[in-house]
């Protein structure tokens, strides 16, 4: 039957329906009839319409209409007459009569490609025009094989196919029987299929009707196998009988010497020598029979056998799967795909797959494509020209990619770099373990059998490899069979060399001389740690004239594809990089790998130094070792750590997080870090901040609490249409907006103004612009978007307002001006192409669409040499030939050129799809396309720019689509332009005439997350943390293993590589006995053993050693006696957490009781661990409760009765009620309110525990969580002396110390080795305490550490002084002024025995400050220097010191917002007296703190300005006169010591009381090394009679009779501000000498009392300068004449605003000063 006739017999339909199967239209023809119905309508009425239209049909015609159409009527009326026409399904037929490209040019899947929407008339006419190509095509392929015959036998027997069983006899088909059927497909299979497996397969399939069908598409399949033929998805998925058909056909070999298939296809030689050229694989390493292992594992691959393969880096790892892959493309056109981590070197990977083999199917999907190369890409892989295809595991998140493979039937996932599969492993990736469940799904969703996996790695050891085995045998059900092909190489030379840090880079350079001086050829790469240090390497190597570049992940693309090019040519000889380069460039040559850095661990060591040597000849690796360089591995290691609490703070803010209408969180990793409710410890700006929360986000799905699925991603791309700033607030202005859009649309522009063209943001790096990052109010929360949202809706905004405007952007790299130019290459590439098609049109005139020609690069190319084309070569011909395979949509059709099939080595197989005018008619319009766009692109490069190899040039699509449409041919030829266009730019790229890049762009990529009910108000826990927990401590045992080896390659190297066998051979705990015998506990500190050993060996003393070193989460009690070193221990245990533990430094608060404890603990720290110290919160409780309670001091401190301590109490009760949830806060619950305080605080360290009040006992009790539940605790540390409480005065209460251990469930321990005084003083101090009976060291006494026992028990004074000989003495005296006598003479006399003795050193301390008076006198008038503690009462408000003030006023004008301590510490010394007064010196010490504490970086002035207010206000309680011996009470040298400390008698209590007792024990443990105490015998001291035996001496002194000395007996008061009439100075005009004179007074200066006017006046060089307050006037009118001194203490500046309003209208000047004075009465 002709066509004519058969198609007067069709009615071909078509109908639209909703996603409920609700039909809204239909359209058919018939004859010349049409019919054509849309909604609305009666649905019912129009079937019967259409079944009386199509009445008189014989068949009904329509594409997919068995599946869908028919299927849709019938359930709708079932007794339709069209029901029961033979049916012609268009889709069933495609398959088969184009089984090369089964999608038609008018085919996609099971749609028609249409050029209308929703048009069924129009799809009935395409069905039709695509039935007749089908009829033609189907009558071509009979003519040759009577195959219409087979098929029509396929399908019989079969009602569903009747239709077609009648189409196929009508085409030409004749009826067969079985036999013949048989006979039939064995002669059209021949040599196509396994020999033995045929006759099975056949006879299995053929005697059934419903199975039979699955033979007529494998045989169309079969006949045109071994290259980019596909079978349709909804083949496999109607026909499930096709694919295992196949699969017994075609893969699984049989050992039958006659089956010709299996003894070429299944012979992996055979397919080495075809794909690769090699004649053999390589002997080394050995399986276990002795022959090659390689072979072994290919022999595997290719029977698809799931494997885990160690191969040395190297050892031909990567043909190990990619040869298999070829091979599955070429039995049945599977697509394999290679999971890689290494996203950035993909490219790289896939060029030199193509350039060893020839073969152009193999791909990379990753980040760096641009939007045409991506859309090239998923097409070949759609249409099956791809075999091989590199993906990172991010891509399976992306829906494009699903949609791209899902056409594929895929063959084999494989993992490469497997090792990211194991929290064992050196790389774990948690983004690794989605794939497998990615690959179950999509399994299940093309159900299809579960593919193979296989994993390579060229290092894993066995922990790591039986992690990955068990992984997919638990989630997959698959065994993975193993190879292990070890790790040694024998052509490398392996070598350590010790260094250290100055000698690093002279060392380096004279290793590069050694080894590549008298080499020709060869280059090196040098490994660094860190980015940082491969630039500065490089420099200095620049310096020394090699050729070196730097490379590393923080260049952009640009510049890395440049500087990887240069060193894979040899253009750069040197390369310094971090790991992330090389990971799979195979440059053959490289002769020295030198790590300058030792690596973290073994497997990254062997993997970068296995960049040498992979031409297989002898290349050396030399590793540089210095023993500090091991901490920089633990550092770096630990910064990318994210921790328990970090990881419940993300599941917090995923669970708040609004969710879409499927009830998904779609976030982005920077709009969860920006979330207010989520506090981690680490900011948006931390480098690692995306990979930690990803991180995290993997394990909240790996225990349960959530599942992630594919990522979302808005892409904006545009440029401004404003030239600038100005013109673009002049247009905005006019736009109506807010102030706030304003702002954010000008940031926006400022941003892309300044961004390089080639540039990416990301949609979260513009939302931290501050006009985003404000909080958002009004419409925006109506919304309830997120910032980054909000960044992708205002770009959306300014396009749509002419702004900017909207295009697909791009980047190029062309040769301009240059030999080579990118235009004289395109002409030279044309010709060249032009001479190409020539000689093919020549070798083949005749050759046409059917027809498959068989190509020889090598001998084509000699041809074109031999035309004078000199640059010819078999890899350009190759990039040629794949171009035109392309050649199509826009240009021809939607096919190629011609099919391309590689058939191994230079050998190719080529079938036109057009004749060969129409192919050349289609390449010259690429041509001129290509030639059109390049000249786009270059007029885009401004007139002034210098020449350039690689000139980067930005252009977008619209404006190429504008060039070509300017040609008048083109315009009117070019169905697509934007195609064309497309095809035009990728064919530059192809050719190497430009190097594509992507474009600037904005984009948001958002997780797709589900918070899985079942997991509702379940914390993330401990448990659940372990795992990670777990791989983090294996990355401190690898940074271990790889110190380990470094050491015992110092020793000989052979030992070393011994222990790498072992390493990767042995089980760990076997590997761990032989190599760390007895030093087992190393291996879990993250620290080199000598930072162990300054941080908890050199203690020397194992209480101090375990407290120091105990778990990090256990809270401790240290009951810690006088001089046992607690503070020591506190220091020590920080940076056994800093440097050990690697916890972050922000995350530990130490709370001392002074702001001088703060200070000296940080310089401690700083010099223990470094500039790690800075970043450490240490605190007094005032200090932190100002930053909890969000109060800054401001310096409006009053002038009168100022009560700081009051203020500061209010602070920490308000500090605790916001902890503890009991001070409500606007939108923020408790819980969040506490998160946001604590910033991440995980441990608390605190001091002086015994004498905390009940504020400060709240206080530490909220911060730890003690009434939290137990994953909102922190961890706490407190030290303390119970025997130490001597400040219950002040509320402090000893029995918050007592019940601490009940508290928080802590281990209490004991220091009781006291470093700080002698044997003596300890025992006498013993005999005092131990009186008291409450006690909590009752069983503990104290003792002198161990390092002291064997010397005097006196110390050196014991020989040193002949009279007391090192004993505690009691010095017995009359009275008051005898005492103050006698113990002066008895400082002399030990001057006297040593004369190198500081007064400094001396202290001389009494109960009550009257009692100073009679020593300070007689010290006076010996001239010895002394040194007072003010009284707390007479200290002068701070704020309002004339030195205080006018540093503070000074910074507060200055005009620089930044500044450094070091700035302000000049600025200080050039405006200070010489020498600097007591408030001069207090300052500079202050601005001292300050250096350490910022390490002098530049800092802003307020954060300065804060410091000083709180350290002032501290230091309040602190200030003292003079510097000498010093007199202070007992109570304020709490925390001090002395070489020399006597302790006054008077005013003991009587009788004794433990508290008192407590008192007198700190005085006399502040000695070091003699101790006095004074007994006088006009007072009862109740605590001197305890004291006896050896370690006691009593002595009488005699008294000097000298009468000048009885005369000394002074009194010295304080005149505070309450003792003056403070508006006194205030009431005179400024003009007024009063004001100078204040002015001109210093402290120190003189001045004098008189009466004047019935006042008591102050004055100075009889100025008048202030006076006495009424109250003072009558205490001091009978005391003038004994007044010997008047000096003056300090400047107070007074504000009329300080006065009570009545009194305020009294003053004539805004300010003025009032002095503090002291005055000395005999």
């Amino acid at each position: 039957m002709d066509w004519d006739s058969i198609q007067n017999k069709i009615c071909s339909f078509d109908l639209e329906s909703d996603e409920n199967g609700g039909i809204f239209a239909i359209g058919a023809v018939f004859q010349d009839q049409v019919f054509e119905r849309k909604a609305p309508f009666n649905i019912h009425r129009v079937l019967n319409e259409f079944d009386d239209f199509a009445r008189n049909a014989g068949f009904l015609l329509g594409h997919n209409i068995l599946l869908h159409d028919l299927p849709l009527c019938s359930a709708l009326n079932p007794q339709l007459a069209f029901l029961n026409k033979p049916v012609i399904d268009s889709l069933f037929l495609s398959p088969l009569a184009f089984p090369e490209n089964p999608y038609h040019r008018l085919v996609k899947n099971y749609k028609l490609l249409r050029d209308s929407l929703n048009d069924p008339l129009a799809d009935a006419r395409l069905a039709l025009s695509l039935f007749q190509d089908q009829w033609l095509a189907l009558q071509e392929q009979h003519a040759e094989s009577g195959l219409l015959s087979f098929y029509h036998y396929a399908f019989a027997d079969n009602k569903r196919f009747k239709g077609l069983q009648e189409s196929l006899l009508a085409m030409g088909a004749e009826p067969i029987k079985a036999s013949a059927a048989f006979d039939l497909i064995k002669a059209l299979t021949q040599g196509r299929v396994c020999k033995t497996a045929f006759s099975k397969v056949i006879v299995s399939y053929l005697p059934n009707p419903l199975v039979r069908p699955a033979l007529a598409y494998s045989l169309a399949w079969l006949r045109v196998a071994g290259g980019n033929s596909v079978l349709p998805p909804w083949v496999r998925e109607q026909f499930h009988d096709v694919v295992p058909a196949l699969r017994q056909l075609r893969d699984i070999p049989c050992q039958a010497p006659d089956c010709l298939y299996c003894q070429e296809i299944h012979d992996p030689v055979a397919q080495l020598k075809r794909y690769f050229g090699f004649s053999a694989f390589r002997p080394q390493p050995e399986n276990t029979e002795g022959g090659s292992l390689q072979q072994s594992i290919v022999q595997a691959g290719m029977l698809d056998t799931p494997l885990f393969a160690v191969l040395p880096t190297g050892g031909g790892k990567s043909l190990c799967f990619q040869l298999p892959a070829l091979v599955r493309y070429q039995r049945r056109g599977a697509l394999t795909i290679v999971i890689s981590p290494l996203q950035a070197l993909m490219k790289d990977q896939v060029d030199n797959l193509r350039s060893k083999t020839g073969a152009p199917s193999a791909a990379a999907l990753y980040g760096m494509l641009t939007a045409p190369e991506r859309g090239e890409v998923v097409k070949a892989v759609q249409m099956g020209d791809i075999a091989l295809l590199y993906v990172s595991p991010e891509q399976l998140r992306n829906i494009g990619f699903k949609k791209a493979i899902e056409h594929r039937e895929i063959g084999c996932w494989v993992f490469d770099e497997a090792h990211c599969l194991s929290k064992w492993g050196h790389d774990f990736r948690p983004d690794y373990l989605y794939v497998a469940r990615f690959i179950k799904e999509f399994a299940a969703q093309q159900h299809a059998v579960l593919p193979p996996i296989q994993c390579f790695t060229a290092t894993a050891k066995q922990d790591v490899k039986q992690e990955i085995i068990d992984y997919f045998k638990a989630n997959l059900a698959l065994e993975l069979s193993v190879f292990e092909g070890g790790v040694e190489r024998n052509n490398l030379q392996f070598e350590v060399q010790t260094v250290n840090s100055m000698d690093k880079y002279a060392r380096i350079n004279a290793l590069l001389h050694e080894r590549l001086d008298e080499l020709e050829t060869g280059s090196a790469i040098i490994y660094c740690a860190k980015r940082c240090h491969t630039e500065k390497v490089a420099e200095y190597l620049q310096q020394q004239e090699w050729q070196v570049e730097a490379f590393h992940a923080g260049k952009n693309a640009a510049e890395k594809k440049h500087i990887q090019e240069n060193f894979i040519s040899s253009h750069t000889r040197i390369i310094t990089a971090t790991n992330a380069f090389g990971m799979g460039i195979d440059k053959e040559d490289v002769r020295l790998v030198i790590h300058a850095d030792i690596p973290g661990s073994l497997e990254n060591y062997l993997q970068e130094a296995g960049r040498a040597g992979r031409d297989q000849l002898q290349a050396e690796c030399v590793l540089l070792y210095d023993e500090n360089d091991i901490d920089t591995q633990f550092k770096l290691s630990a910064a990318s750590q994210v921790n328990k609490r970090d990881i419940g703070q993300i599941l917090k803010g995923l669970r708040r997080t609004r969710k879409d209408k499927f009830d998904n969180v779609v976030v982005t990793t920077g709009e969860l870090l920006q979330n207010e409710m989520v506090e981690t410890s680490f900011a948006a700006d931390d480098y690692n901040a995306g990979t930690k929360i990803i991180t995290a986000v993997s394990w909240l799905e790996r225990a349960g609490f959530i599942e992630r699925n594919e990522n979302k991603t808005q892409v904006f791309q545009g440029r401004p249409l404003v030239k600038n700033r100005q013109e673009a607030e002049e247009k905005i202005a006019k736009l109506n907006l807010s102030l706030r859009q304003q702002n954010r649309w000008l940031a926006i522009l400022d941003a892309l103004f300044n961004a390089a063209s080639d540039e990416g943001f990301s949609a979260d790096e513009l939302a931290q612009l501050s006009a985003f990052s404000e909080k958002t109010q009004g419409e925006d929360n109506k919304a309830n978007i997120t910032a980054s949202q909000q960044v992708i809706r205002t770009l959306f905004d300014m396009s749509q307002a002419g702004i900017i405007q909207k295009n697909l952007l791009l980047t190029a790299f062309v040769r301009y001006k240059v030999q080579n130019s990118s235009s004289i290459l395109l002409e030279n590439i044309c010709l060249l192409e032009n001479a190409l098609i020539s000689t093919l049109q020549e070798q083949a005139p005749d050759a046409d669409t059917e027809e498959w020609q068989v190509l020889s690069l090598r001998h084509i190319n000699q041809h074109l040499l031999d035309m004078g084309f000199e640059e010819c070569s078999p890899g350009v011909l190759q990039l040629l030939l794949i171009s035109m395979s392309k050649d199509g949509q826009g240009l021809a059709g939607n096919k190629g050129s011609f099919f391309l099939r590689h058939a191994g080595l230079d050998q190719y197989r080529v079938k036109l799809n057009r004749g060969w005018p129409a192919l050349l008619e289609t390449v010259r319009r690429r041509q001129v396309v290509a030639a059109l766009v390049l000249q786009a692109i270059l007029l885009k490069v401004p007139a002034e720019t210098k020449a350039g190899a690689d000139l980067l040039v930005e252009f977008s699509i619209e404006d190429l689509i504008a060039a070509v449409q300017q040609d008048i041919e083109m315009h009117s030829s070019l169905k697509d332009p934007l195609a064309a266009v497309e095809r035009g730019l990728n064919y530059l790229h192809e050719q190497k005439i430009i190097t594509l890049q992507k474009g600037l762009a904005v984009f948001r990529s958002a997780m797709t997350i589900q918070v899985l009910p079942e997991a509702k108000g379940r914390r993330y826990n401990k448990g659940d943390y372990e795992p990670l927990s777990m791989h983090y401590g294996e990355r401190i045992f690898q940074v271990h293993v790889m110190n380990e080896y470094a050491l015992k390659g110092l020793e000989k190297i052979s030992h070393a590589l011994n222990f790498v066998v072992a390493y990767f051979s042995q089980d760990k705990s076997d590997f761990v006995k032989q190599y760390f015998k007895g030093r087992r506990d190393i291996l879990e500190r993250a620290t080199s053993e000598q930072s162990f050993q300054k941080i908890v060996s050199d203690l020397h003393n194992p209480e101090q050693q375990a407290l120091v070193a105990s778990h990090e989460d256990d809270n401790l009690l240290i009951l810690a006696g006088p001089g046992s070193g607690k503070t020591r221990v506190v220091i020590h245990r920080c940076a056994y957490l800093l440097r050990v533990k690697q916890v972050p430094a922000r995350s530990i608060l130490v709370l001392c009781f002074n702001r001088n404890a703060a200070t000296e603990l940080r310089q401690r720290l700083f010099d223990l661990v470094g500039p790690d110290a800075k970043a450490v919160t240490i605190q007094t409780y005032h200090g932190l409760s100002l930053r909890l309670s969000g109060h800054a001091l401001n310096g409006t401190e009053s002038a009168t009765t100022c009560d700081s301590e009051l203020a500061f109490q209010t602070m920490i009760q308000e500090a605790i009620d916001l902890l503890t949830g009991n001070q409500a806060c606007l939108n923020v619950g408790s819980d969040e309110m506490r998160d946001r305080l604590l910033a991440g605080y995980r441990f608390i360290l605190v001091d002086e525990y015994q004498d905390i009040d009940e504020l400060q006992y709240q206080l530490i009790s909220a911060l730890a969580g003690r009434n939290q539940d137990e994953d909102n605790r922190l961890s706490i540390l407190a030290v303390g002396d119970d025997d130490q409480n001597i400040y219950q005065f002040r509320g402090a209460n000893v029995g918050f110390i007592r019940q601490f251990e009940q508290d928080y469930q802590a281990q209490q321990h004991y220091l009781v080795e006291n470093y700080r005084s002698s044997a003596h003083i300890i025992q006498a101090a013993n005999q005092l305490i131990q009186l008291n009976l409450d006690r909590m060291k009752q069983k503990h006494p104290i003792r002198i550490n161990h390092g002291r026992k064997g010397l005097p028990a006196g110390g050196r004074w014991e020989k040193l002084d002949p009279l007391a000989k090192g004993r505690v003495q009691i010095l017995h005296c009359a009275n008051a002024m005898q005492q103050a006598q006698v113990l002066v003479q008895e400082l002399q006399r030990l001057k006297q025995l040593d004369n190198s003795l500081d007064w400094s050193q001396c202290a001389i301390l009494t109960t009550e400050w009257r009692l100073l008076n009679p020593v300070r006198a007689v010290l006076e008038a010996e001239k010895v220097p002394l040194s007072l503690a003010l009284p707390k009462q007479s200290q002068p408000p701070s704020f309002r010191i004339r030195e205080n003030l006018a540093l503070l006023n000074a910074l507060k004008q200055s005009p620089h917002k930044l500044c450094t301590a070091s700035d302000w510490a000049e600025y200080l010394q050039q405006n200070s007296s010489h020498p600097p007064n007591i408030w001069q010196q207090q300052l500079q010490e202050l601005l001292q703190n300050w250096t350490l504490e910022t390490g002098n970086v530049e800092t802003g002035k307020q954060q300065l300005l804060e410091y000083l207010y709180e350290a002032l206000a501290e230091q309040r309680r602190d200030s003292r006169l003079g510097q000498g011996v010093y007199l202070s009470t007992i109570h304020s040298v709490k925390g001090m010591e002395f070489s020399h400390v006597f302790i006054l008698d008077g005013a003991w209590s009587t009788p004794a009381t433990e508290e008192q007792r407590r008192l007198f024990y700190v005085a006399m443990t502040r000695a070091k090394e003699t101790l006095c105490l004074l007994q006088r015998q006009d007072q009862h001291n109740p605590y001197l009679e305890t004291l006896a035996g050896d370690c006691v001496l009593h002595r009488v002194s005699e008294v000097p009779s000298e009468p000048e000395l009885v005369l000394q007996n002074k009194h010295y008061l304080i005149l505070g501000l309450k003792d003056f009439d403070l508006s006194y100075a205030g009431s005179f005009a400024k003009d007024q000498l009063v004001h100078s004179a204040l002015a001109s007074l210093t402290v120190g200066d003189q001045v004098t009392f008189n009466p004047v006017n019935g006042k008591i006046v102050l004055q100075k060089d009889q100025i008048s300068i202030a006076a006495l307050s009424k109250s003072a006037q009558q205490q001091w009118q009978s005391k003038l004449d004994k007044v010997q001194s008047i000096s003056v203490i300090a400047m107070v500046t007074r504000y009329k605003t300080d006065s009570e309003e009545e009194y305020q209208s009294r003053c004539k000047v805004d300010q003025w000063e009032v002095p503090m004075l002291e005055v000395v009465l005999v």
